[in-house]
């Protein structure tokens, strides 16, 4: 196994900051980082290979678990933004579409990222439908059908492949 680290490290860069070669996962412990955030390590085609956080001081433990010979970025791991929920009005239909803007900075870093979307009931918490995958901004929908009248809520949750997990408030509409 070997390792060669590049004599500047940034996670903003775009520049190869270290390359490895390991038939196992291993700690790679780093000072001098942004303080307090989620820092991905990828390939040059953004393939995950691991990460961690940097602490307040900026050192960081990151933990690489994918082996073989590798030119790995530290990068910054935004974690998804979430926005315009709705319905947040009053449906006259049982079958409500429900719908949230995503999107990621993460998107356009190197070989890009993809963020796992999730519908969720705000009362029970049970997943609504199915979980979708987006690469870019867009808005995600979600078609869910309501046996009974009143105020329904629910909540969306974005993951990206790097591990950051963003949970938007609850939205509540009246059937």
């Amino acid at each position: 196994d070997s390792l060669g680290v590049e004599s500047t490290l940034s996670a903003t860069d775009s520049t190869k900051d270290f390359a490895y070669s390991s038939s196992g996962q291993f700690t790679l412990e780093l000072a001098g980082l942004l303080a307090n955030e989620d820092l991905a390590v990828v390939d040059g085609g953004g393939q995950a290979l691991g990460g961690g956080p940097s602490d307040a001081s900026g050192d960081a433990t990151l933990t690489i678990t994918t082996t073989g010979s590798h030119n790995a970025f530290i990068i910054t791991n935004d974690a998804p933004t979430i926005s315009n929920l709705g319905p947040t009005t009053t449906q006259d239909v049982a079958t409500v579409e429900l719908s949230a803007d995503v999107d990621d900075a993460s998107f356009p870093k190197l070989g890009g990222d993809s963020v796992d979307v999730a519908f969720y009931d705000g009362d029970t918490d049970a997943q609504i439908g199915s979980t979708q995958t987006v690469s870019s901004a867009s808005t995600v929908t979600q078609s869910e059908t309501y046996s009974t009248n009143g105020q329904k809520s629910f909540y969306v949750e974005a993951t990206d492949q790097y591990g950051a997990t963003k949970t938007s408030s609850t939205v509540t509409f009246t059937l």
